[in-house]
Order: C-alpha cells, then sequence, then structure tokens
C-alpha cells in the first residue's frame, strides 16, 4: 500500500512539473472517482506577489464518484466543453441526496460556473 501512495505522489510532481510548460494544450484538469466534489486554482509559482501574477495558472475539478463509499452522496457532471477554445464553458452536477431519498430516489442538479458566477 504504501509503495503504490509514494508511487502516485511521483505522478503527481511529474504531472504538475509539467503544466508550466504546457499551459496552452493543458488549461485544466479533470479528475473523477475521487468521492469527492472539489475545485482548486492552481498557481504554480507563488513565491511573492509579483511573482503569483506572472505564474501560469491551472484548475482543477474533482468529480465525485457515484458510489457512495465514503458517505457522499452519489453524483456526476455534465461538462460543456468550447473545443475550438479549448475551454470549459459550464457544468451541471447531478447528485443523489442519501438523506432525504426514501422511496423514490429524487436526482438533484446544480448548475455551475455561468448559472451562479455571473
Amino acid at each position: 500500500m504504501y509503495k503504490f501512495v509514494a508511487t502516485l505522489q511521483g505522478f503527481t510532481e511529474l504531472i504538475l512539473g509539467l503544466i508550466p510548460f504546457h499551459s496552452l494544450p493543458i488549461p485544466g484538469q479533470f479528475y473523477a472517482h475521487t468521492h469527492r466534489d472539489d475545485f482548486h486554482l492552481q498557481i504554480l509559482d507563488a513565491a511573492d506577489a509579483e511573482a503569483e501574477k506572472a505564474s501560469t495558472k491551472s484548475f482543477v475539478l474533482q468529480t465525485p464518484s457515484v458510489s457512495p463509499v465514503y458517505s457522499n452522496n452519489p453524483a456526476f457532471k455534465v461538462f460543456s466543453l468550447r473545443t475550438d477554445l479549448q475551454a470549459l464553458v459550464d457544468y451541471d452536477q447531478y447528485y443523489l441526496d442519501l438523506v432525504v431519498a426514501t422511496g423514490k430516489p429524487v436526482l438533484y442538479v446544480e448548475s455551475m460556473f455561468v448559472h451562479v458566477c455571473y
């Protein structure tokens, strides 16, 4: 197990080292089945305020899994992309609230980015 975790850490460091050199073709990273719903803004050089302004920036979107192994609500995201711009336009997240799910389950939707941020 520990050897596996160390291997993953090595891959993480390798990927983070590549992003500054390939920020145009890698504008963001998408991870799934992490049992977490999370968003990270990566500022790859934040030694001081000036370095942070000039730094390459990237984002990470984590999508929870559909299995509630770690007491998470099952969920998935549907992304809207502009492939000509290599840009994430919007996404909707669908989830099942296991606490209120009695009898017939209800699938809820949360609209993100465009609907919430603008």
